[in-house]
């Protein structure tokens, strides 16, 4: 695991050097991972499936 400053320029930094784009790390990432990360998106996706299913 690396640690990276959570700012804008540390981050773009860090992926410049690695030669990534956000895009990749995010396709990469285990939907665990995500669901830790993004806490508040996932209610909102969850949320909307469960809308759309009880249609």
């Amino acid at each position: 695991m690396e640690r990276v400053e959570p700012s804008k320029g540390a981050i773009k930094s860090w992926l410049k050097g690695k030669n990534l784009r956000d895009k990749d790390l995010i396709e990469g990432a285990s939907k665990e991972a995500l669901e830790r990360s993004f806490p508040g998106i996932v209610a909102v996706i969850r949320r909307f499936i469960e809308m759309t299913e009880s249609d």
